[in-house]
């Protein structure tokens, strides 16, 4: 590769678009009969017994900012300010 590369900044900061190809989004359809005839009940039940497990060990959330169990804001938007 060359040591040196000639960078025009008009060039490259120049106003432009990225386009990309269509992807699809948001496309699955459950169907239960499909998903049994593909993995089977027993497959099926593994599966749920796996997510079951991962979520088991999965980290906790993040709590928004002043967020208490069980205490209820009277003023939702003081939420976000930094203490």
């Amino acid at each position: 590769m060359t040591q040196s590369l000639i960078i025009d900044p008009n060039e490259v900061r120049r106003p432009g678009y990225v386009k990309f190809p269509e992807a699809p989004i948001n496309q699955y359809t459950f169907d239960r009969d499909t998903e049994i005839a593909r993995y089977g009940e027993k497959g099926m039940v593994q599966m749920l017994h796996d997510m079951i497990v991962v979520r088991t060990f999965e980290p906790p959330r993040p709590r928004p900012p002043g967020y208490r169990p069980g205490v209820r804001l009277r003023r939702p938007e003081l939420r976000a300010v930094a203490r």
